[in-house]
């Protein structure tokens, strides 16, 4: 299908959402869906996406297919997603809709060949954060080495094992004020 081919070539998607805490970057399918409409419509193909829950072994997974369709040519993609055993801070509807939209994220990304050498899911997430951001303070980590009662040395190596090699200075600023409200 020619017109599919053509949004591949034109649709560009950003990972540019972020989050206090997550020292990476990402898109939504919500961003996709901004992008990929206007796309559509230029090219007169239609898009949509459904989904249901599927059994594998003894879990459910949430399966959602994107799929492209021009007159009677169509072309489409799945994603897969399973709901975590629970997320303490959210709703079991919400637990769904989250990998819902995850699914469907993947999808649509398969369909549309969306890609970035810098997948949050691969690991490397080392250009996934502002390189201006200012890195953690002395002062931050030795608070942080009080709250946790270990050594600044520690508290740097448990950093570099778990988070990144250089906190950024507004990572810090959440984990100490979660600490902080704990007192």
């Amino acid at each position: 299908m020619k017109e599919l081919i053509d949004i591949q070539n034109e649709l560009k998607v950003l990972k540019d959402t972020s989050k206090t805490g997550i020292q990476f970057k990402y898109r939504t399918c919500e961003q996709i869906f901004q992008e990929v409409k206007p796309l559509c419509k230029t090219h007169g193909v239609l898009l949509t996406v459904t989904d249901e829950a599927v059994l594998v072994g003894e879990r459910y997974y949430i399966r959602a297919t994107a799929t492209v369709t021009k007159d009677k040519e169509l072309v489409s993609c799945t994603g897969y997603a399973r709901e975590p055993d629970k997320l303490m801070s959210m709703s079991y509807p919400q637990i769904t809709g989250s990998c819902s939209s995850y699914a469907r994220k993947t999808a649509l990304g398969g369909l549309f060949n969306l890609d970035d050498n810098h997948d949050p899911d691969s690991g490397d997430n080392k250009d996934g954060v502002d390189p201006d951001e200012p890195k953690a303070t002395k002062e931050q980590l030795e608070e942080l080495e009080a709250f946790c009662e270990i050594s600044a040395d520690k508290t740097i190596a448990w950093i570099k094992k778990y988070m990144k090699p250089e906190m950024l200075m507004s990572d810090a600023e959440g984990m100490l004020n979660k600490l902080r409200s704990k007192k």
